[in-house]
């Protein structure tokens, strides 16, 4: 795992009701994603106690301050959102792996993608901005931290 990430997480002071993933969900993990799914992720997910874990984060969008509240995704859910759902379904033909929810009730869930390197952005993907037919544009997505390892240090638990 980088390094700078992993040192990010460090700091992070998960809550008791987060946890790390199974060998049985890395398994499920493997088996849905295959070659996208990295190593350096799984091994984040079996490392730290993430999954469940509830971050705020502010940021400027549009000229604005906006309150992000994200939930880090189950192995489950992950597979659910990217094979089942929309956007997930067309995303991850853009090499894009789901790793939180939104709790402001968007319902547009946060991406990464691995071939952007072992610490890449996190980015929010607008689900009415991507379809079957028109698939995904630039403008269907949003960049809420330039890495993760960023995200970990600025965001907070809730």
């Amino acid at each position: 795992m980088n390094a700078i990430l992993q040192s990010a997480l460090i700091k992070v002071p998960f809550r008791a009701t987060s946890r790390q993933v199974s060998v049985d969900e890395v398994q499920a993990l493997v088996a849905a994603f295959g070659q996208l799914m990295p190593d350096w992720y799984l091994e984040l997910l079996k490392t730290f106690p993430i999954v469940g874990s509830d971050f705020v984060l502010l940021r400027l969008m549009g000229g604005r301050q906006v309150h992000l509240s994200l939930e880090w995704m189950s192995p489950e859910v992950m597979i659910r959102e990217a094979h089942e759902a929309i956007p997930g379904r067309i995303v991850i033909k853009y090499g894009y792996i789901p790793v939180a929810s939104c709790l402001n009730g968007s319902g547009d869930p946060y991406y990464i993608r691995p071939s952007d390197g072992d610490d890449p952005p996190l980015v929010e993907i607008f689900h009415d901005a991507v379809s079957e037919s028109t698939g995904m544009h630039d403008s269907s997505k949003w960049m809420v931290s330039t890495s993760l390892s960023e995200f970990f240090t600025v965001a907070t638990l809730r």
